[in-house]
């Protein structure tokens, strides 16, 4: 007797984004390049909202990261920085990390 775990046939939860223009992709759970990606986000996202607001490296920074975790998604669509920057602003970015952030723990949670 063999056993067999196929990793395409596995069923996993996703979290469903639907942009301003109507664009949706459904995103996987987080690998550990993509968390890794999460723990520095959440640096730049309180370098933006406490001490510098204005800081255009940390923007440019939180725009390539969300970018990144985004294209994490079922469909495989690359989602670039430049489309982010036309459809999505900062504070819809930290809405999405808030949301991300939360179904990651839930499933965490779940595990546990």
């Amino acid at each position: 007797m063999s056993k067999e775990l196929d990793f395409t046939k596995a069923k996993k939860k996703f979290l469903t984004i639907t942009f301003i223009d109507g664009n949706k992709i459904l995103l996987r759970t987080p690998t550990k390049k993509i968390m890794d990606r999460m723990v520095n986000l959440g640096k730049e996202f309180e370098v933006v909202e406490g001490e510098d607001p204005d800081n255009s490296d940390a923007i440019n920074e939180i725009y390539s990261a969300c970018a990144d975790i985004m294209s994490n998604n079922l469909a495989q669509k690359k989602i670039e920085v430049d489309y982010l920057s036309e459809v999505i602003d900062l504070e819809d970015l930290t809405l999405f990390f808030e949301a991300y952030t939360e179904f990651v723990n839930e499933l965490n949670a779940v595990k546990n």
